[in-house]
C-alpha cells in the first residue's frame, strides 16, 4: 500500500491524500487560516488532512509537490498576486509586497527554489528522500485523466490556465491508465493570462475574480462594442492553421507580460461589459477551435479538461454542446487549488496502477468531519450579539425545507465539508428559488455580491429534465457547466437563472452522492412542487467557505442570516 500526499505550495494553496489510487481527502489552506485563496505552504491544511485520514506524516510514503517551479513564488495573499500585476502594468503602487518579484529560472534557480519549498517539509520530520516535484500541466492532466477514470477508451486530454512551469495549455491522450503529451502551447503564449489581465484592469482581484467577468459578458456578447473588443484581443494572438494546432502570441509582442501596458491602452475607454463580452467570445473561439482541430487530428471524441480556464462554465457549455464529442469529463474546481490531487494521483499511477483502484472523482465532500459533539460544544461557547433561540430536532431537513418554503434563508452547516470553489450543499447558504426579490435580500443582507452576478440552484437528480435543457445527459453534480433553462425552470427558479441569458450552473444532487441534501429537496418538492433552491456558499463576501462550527456561527452572527441549521441544530435570530 501507498499513502501519497500531493501539495500546491503557492497561490491556492491545497494538499490531498491518494491511497492506492484513491482519494481519500482534500483540504485547502484558505479554509482554516480564513484567508481567501490563502498561499504558500499550505501547514494548517496538511494538519487538518492528517486529522480528516487518521493517517500521520510518517506513514506518508511520497510526498508530491505539484509544479517544479514557479516563476513568482510566495503569492501568499491578494496583497501579492495585485503586486505582481502592478508590475505587469508598469504600475507603482505603494505597499506593494515584494514577494511578487520574477525569479530566474535556470537549473541553479530551480534548485535553490525546490530545496526552499522542500525545506517547510524536511522541518516537520519528513525525510528529503521522500519529496518529489511534478510538473504543472501534468497535474492538471492527471486530475482529469484520472479523475475521468475511463481506463478503456483513448481520452483526449486538454489543460488551459494562466501558466504554470514552461506551458499555458497541453494536450495528452490517455490510454490505459497512462498519459503522453503530445502538444504544448508555452507560458508566454497564454489564453488565461490575457483574460487575468483584463480581470485586473477592470479592478477586480486577478486569480480570483475571472468568474465576474463571465457573469458579466451576457450582458454584452451580442452587442458591437464586444465584438469589436474580441478583435483588438484577436491582435495579440495567431492560430496556426497549417503547422501545429495551437496559438501563439503575434510576432509584435511574443514575451509574457510585455503585452499589459499595450493592452490597457487599448481597451481604453471601452465600457466594461464590452470588455467582458470581447474576452468571453475571444476565449470561446479560440479553445473551442483548438478542441475541433485535435479532435479531427487523434479521432479521439472523448474529452476530459482541467486547468483555471476550464472554470469557465459558459465556455464548458459550447464545449459540451460539439458534436464531435462523444463524452465529456471536466475536473470540478480545475483551478491550481486542484492539482494537489492531480499530483497525487499521478505519482501514485507512476508507482502502482491497478485500474480497480483508481474509481475517480465521486462526491467531492473531501474535508473535515465535525462531530455533533464538537458542534455543540461550539454553540455553548460562542458568545452571540443578539438574542437567539437554539434548539436541537430530529428532522433538520424537513425543518429546513419549510423554513425556505416559508421564505426564510437557511445556512447549512452539514456533514463534511466539500473541496473546491463551489458550495455543494454542506457549507451552502440556501433560500426559495421562486421569487426574484430573494437575490436582494440575500445580497443586501449577507453576500453583498456584484450586481451583475447571478446565484445558481441545487436540483434534486429527479427535477433536473424538467428545469433545464441536458440532451447529452452530462453528469453534472460539481457546478462546471451552464446549461439552458426550459420554460419550467425559468419560472420555478428565477432566483438562480442568469437574467439575460436565461441559462443556470446547476448543482444535480444525486441521493448517493448527499442523502441527506438530497432528503431536504425531496422534502421542499412536497411543499412547492420542485426539488430546487438556490445555493450560494457559506461566506461572507471576500472570505473563504466556513469550514469549523465556530466559521459557521461566527458568518450567522455577523451577517442577516435567519436560520443556521448547524448539526442537528437549529439557530434563529428572534425578530
Amino acid at each position: 500500500m501507498m499513502n501519497i500526499v500531493g501539495i500546491v505550495d503557492n497561490h491556492s494553496a491545497s494538499v490531498a491524500m491518494v491511497k492506492d489510487g484513491e482519494l481519500l481527502a482534500a483540504h485547502q489552506e484558505e479554509r482554516p487560516t480564513r484567508l481567501k485563496n490563502k498561499g504558500g505552504f499550505p501547514a494548517a491544511a496538511l494538519k487538518d488532512l492528517v486529522v480528516s485520514t487518521g493517517i500521520e506524516l510518517a506513514d506518508v510514503d511520497l510526498f508530491t509537490f505539484s509544479t517544479n517551479y514557479y516563476l513568482y513564488p510566495g503569492l501568499e495573499s491578494r496583497n501579492d498576486v495585485f503586486s505582481m500585476y502592478d508590475l505587469a502594468f508598469d504600475r507603482d503602487v505603494p505597499g506593494r509586497s515584494d514577494k511578487a518579484s520574477r525569479k530566474g529560472s535556470d537549473e541553479r534557480g530551480i534548485k535553490e527554489q525546490q530545496a526552499d519549498r522542500a525545506s517547510k517539509l524536511i522541518s516537520l520530520g519528513v525525510p528529503k528522500d521522500k519529496i518529489i516535484f511534478v510538473e504543472h500541466h501534468t497535474c492538471h492532466a492527471a486530475a482529469a485523466y484520472y479523475g475521468m477514470a475511463n481506463f478503456d477508451d483513448d481520452i483526449l486530454v486538454f489543460t488551459c490556465d494562466g501558466q504554470g512551469d514552461q506551458s499555458s495549455a497541453t494536450a495528452w491522450l490517455g490510454s490505459k491508465g497512462k498519459m503522453e503529451q503530445f502538444l504544448s502551447v508555452d507560458k508566454g503564449h497564454s489564453l488565461g493570462q490575457i483574460y487575468t489581465y483584463i480581470t485586473y484592469l477592470l479592478g477586480l482581484v486577478p486569480l480570483e475574480h475571472e468568474y465576474k467577468l463571465m457573469g458579466l459578458a451576457p450582458y454584452a456578447e451580442e452587442s458591437k462594442g464586444a465584438n469589436e473588443v474580441k478583435k483588438i484581443i484577436q491582435k495579440y494572438f495567431v492560430f496556426d492553421n497549417e503547422g501545429d494546432p495551437k496559438w501563439r502570441r503575434s510576432a509584435t509582442d511574443i514575451l509574457g507580460h510585455s503585452a499589459a501596458p499595450q493592452l490597457a491602452r487599448d481597451l481604453e475607454f471601452r465600457r466594461f461589459d464590452e470588455i467582458a463580452g470581447g474576452v468571453q467570445l475571444f476565449i470561446e473561439e479560440t479553445v473551442v477551435h483548438w478542441i475541433e482541430r485535435l479532435i479531427n487530428l487523434t479521432g479521439a471524441k472523448k474529452v476530459a479538461l482541467s486547468g483555471g480556464v476550464f472554470m469557465n462554465v459558459k465556455l464548458n457549455k459550447l464545449i459540451m454542446e460539439m458534436p464531435q464529442i462523444e463524452e465529456l469529463f471536466i475536473f470540478p474546481s480545475c483551478g491550481d487549488e486542484s492539482n494537489s490531487i492531480g499530483a497525487a494521483w499521478y505519482t501514485s499511477q507512476q508507482h502502482r496502477f491497478v485500474k480497480e483502484e483508481f474509481t475517480g472523482i465521486g462526491p467531492l465532500y473531501l474535508g473535515s468531519t465535525p462531530s455533533d459533539d464538537d458542534i455543540e460544544l461550539a454553540i455553548e461557547k460562542f458568545a452571540f450579539t443578539s438574542k437567539v433561540q437554539i434548539k436541537r430536532v430530529d428532522n433538520i431537513e424537513q425543518q429546513c425545507a419549510q423554513i425556505l418554503a416559508e421564505g426564510g434563508i437557511v445556512g447549512r452547516f452539514s456533514g463534511r465539508g466539500e473541496f473546491g470553489a463551489r458550495a455543494l450543499g454542506n457549507r451552502s447558504i440556501l433560500a426559495d428559488p421562486r421569487k426574484w426579490a430573494t437575490v436582494h435580500r440575500i445580497n443586501r443582507a449577507i453576500k453583498m455580491r456584484d450586481f451583475w452576478m447571478p446565484f445558481a440552484p441545487a436540483i434534486r437528480q429527479e427535477d433536473a429534465e424538467k428545469l433545464f435543457v441536458n440532451k447529452d445527459k452530462f453528469h453534472a453534480p460539481y457546478m462546471v457547466m451552464a446549461f439552458d433553462t426550459t420554460a419550467e425552470g425559468q419560472l420555478h427558479m428565477p432566483a438562480a437563472v442568469h437574467p439575460n441569458d436565461q441559462t443556470c450552473r446547476p448543482q444535480v444532487v444525486q441521493r448517493e452522492f448527499n442523502p441527506n441534501f438530497h432528503e431536504l429537496l425531496t422534502a421542499f418538492a412536497d411543499l412547492t412542487g420542485y426539488g430546487a433552491v438556490l445555493n450560494t456558499s457559506f461566506n461572507l463576501h471576500g472570505e473563504p467557505l466556513v469550514e469549523t462550527p465556530t466559521d459557521a456561527l461566527d458568518v450567522f452572527n455577523r451577517s442577516g442570516l435567519d436560520v443556521l441549521a448547524i448539526g442537528s441544530w437549529l439557530i434563529s435570530k428572534d425578530k
